[in-house]
Order: structure tokens, then sequence, then C-alpha cells
């Protein structure tokens, strides 16, 4: 059975049940690792969740028992399944079939890590939301990439791991997918760490970057980070191009929610626009690294053939009053 590992917190508990669940119901085993306090206040409270006592915390350092990678990675190697997850607690997976999602996963992710980022929602009752573009919130991957990792101080909740995480594999010469396809909501709530926590966890990136993964980085890669991380106040600028980077080098995958054999994906009128605009981000990416043109329009001439694959649908022409109607009620 594939395994998630997550770290529950002992606070927007409904919230985290009702996410945990769609786990659950999609074929995962779920394992929540957590200090001891939080065990006996959550334990009781989260049906078919394995919870196993953390060897330690981020406590000391950042006020708040924040449960390390490294070892949500050593329970997972543990556990002797194949397909391996780690996930923030309160995302949530949607779909029609969501036996299928999990089914989808454990074909997609042998030898390689999939990742994506969550749609921020304002409530579980309006999952017309907003693609959050600036991070990564699930990963899923075969067992054999925990041996890429050594030891950081990387945690779950804190920022910038998620930058951090998917650079192992890619910077290895595995293979590495994102997911596209609309399935993980989260409802938007404030950041729940402190600017310290910021400064101090995007300086350890930029160590490990430079340090630990510095002979692997290609010299595009390393030109556009030179001077962005000799000032704390530029580190979003370091982020963001990690950001574009994972995701350039990235293989798109896609799950149809409707029936995973078709390859069509179901979006929403927001959704499409915003991918649309990251189309035109990543074609200016591509120039900026000197990457050939010729092989950049054809690769733009079949991303807009898919795009109007989807405005040429039945369903795309045949809602065109729905949505007219709601841009002028917006």
């Amino acid at each position: 059975m594939p395994i998630i590992a997550t770290s529950i917190a002992p606070f927007n508990i409904n919230q985290q049940i009702l996410s945990v669940r769609t786990w659950l119901d999609a074929g995962f085993e779920v394992i929540s690792v957590n200090v001891r306090n939080e065990i006996d206040v959550l334990a009781d409270k989260f049906t078919g969740v394995r919870f196993l006592e953390a060897n330690g915390s981020a406590l000391e350092k950042h006020g708040k028992p924040f449960i390390y990678i490294d070892e949500l990675l050593a329970v997972l190697d543990t556990s002797g399944e194949r397909i391996c997850g780690i996930a923030n607690a309160d995302i949530c997976f949607r779909s029609a079939d969501i036996e299928a999602f999990g089914r989808y996963i454990v074909h997609a992710a042998v030898d390689s890590m999939i990742y994506g980022s969550r749609i921020d929602i304002p409530s579980n009752s309006n999952l017309e939301g907003e693609y959050y573009s600036k991070g990564f919130d699930f990963f899923f991957f075969d067992s054999s990439f925990i041996g890429l990792y050594g030891k950081s101080d990387f945690c779950l909740g804190a920022p910038w791991w998620d930058y951090w995480f998917p650079l192992g594999p890619l910077l290895n010469g595995k293979k590495l997918k994102q997911l596209r396809s609309p399935i993980a909501f989260h409802v938007v709530h404030g950041d729940r760490w402190d600017s310290y926590s910021y400064i101090d966890y995007g300086t350890s990136l930029v160590s490990f970057v430079e340090g630990v993964y510095g002979s692997l980085l290609p010299d595009q890669l390393v030109h556009r980070l030179q001077g962005k991380a000799n000032r704390n106040d530029d580190l979003a600028g370091y982020a963001d191009e990690l950001c574009r980077y994972i995701t350039y080098s990235s293989e798109d995958i896609f799950f149809n929610s409707l029936d995973p054999l078709l390859r069509t994906v179901a979006l929403s009128e927001k959704q499409y626009f915003v991918m649309l605009q990251q189309l035109k981000e990543v074609y200016k990416f591509g120039l900026d690294r000197g990457t050939g043109i010729e092989s950049l329009l054809e690769e733009l001439e079949s991303c807009r053939h898919g795009l109007e694959s989807i405005e040429n649908s039945f369903i795309w022409r045949s809602t065109r009053l729905l949505r007219e109607i709601a841009d002028k009620i917006n």
C-alpha cells in the first residue's frame, strides 16, 4: 500500500480531518510524526492515521515543534513501501474518482518524483480558487529516491523545504514530474511561521544549493542565481529562480478526474487563464536561458493546440453564456 507521511497540527483540526480522509479514501496509508504532547491531543481524533513520536523537533530553534523532513524520510524508508509521499496535512485531494487518483499516483511515481501545487480556496464549499505558483505542497516518489538526501534542517510546515526537496532527484538525473491537474485544494489561512524562520531557512536553502548541490547546478542557473543570495530581502528572488528551474525542467503530467484514461483535463476558467499566463512565463524563461528558438516555437505551438482544443470543446462553448454572466457579476 502506498504511504504518505505528514505532521498533523494540533489546531485547524476539522480541516485536517477532512483533508486526511481524502488521502485514506485514495488508498494511501497515512503516518503522522509528532512530538508526544501533540500525539496525546490528536490520536483519538484521526481514525485510520498511525501516529509516531518524533525523535526531535525544531521547537528550541524556532519556538514551534516543526518536524524535520529527515524524520519523515526515515519513517518512509523503514515502511517497506515503494511509493511514498509527503504532504502538508491541510491539503485536500478532490476527484470524481478518488481511488483512481490513488492508482494513478502509484503508477506514475515509479522511478519518478511527482510534485504539485495547491489551489487556494475560500472554503470547502467553493472550489473556484487561486492556483499557488510560488511553491509546492505534495510530493510522491519512488522510495529509492530517499537515499539521495543527506542530513538537513528543513522542516514540514516551515518555509523553503519545498524548493530544496525536488532538487535532489532533478540534479541527480532522476525523472521529475509536475502534476498540473487541479487536484489539491487548500482553504486559505495566514502564514504560521515568522520572519526569523523565513530568513533562517532561506539562508539554509542557499547554503545547501551552493554547497551540497553546487557542482551539479547547470551554468545557466548559476548565472541567474548570482547576486540574489547576498541580501535577506532578495531570498524570494532566489527562490523564484529555483522554482522556475524546477518547473521548467519537469515533465508535465495530468490526471483527469472524470476519466484517467482520457488525455483531457477538467479546468475552471480561472485555472485555464493562470496556466496560459504560465506558458508565457516559461517561454520567456527559455529565451533568457538561450534555448533554441525553433524548439521553443514548436513547444509553444503544441501548447497552443492544446489550449485551442479546450476552447473548441463542446463544454467550453456551451458554458460561454454562464461565464459571461459570472464575469458581469464579479
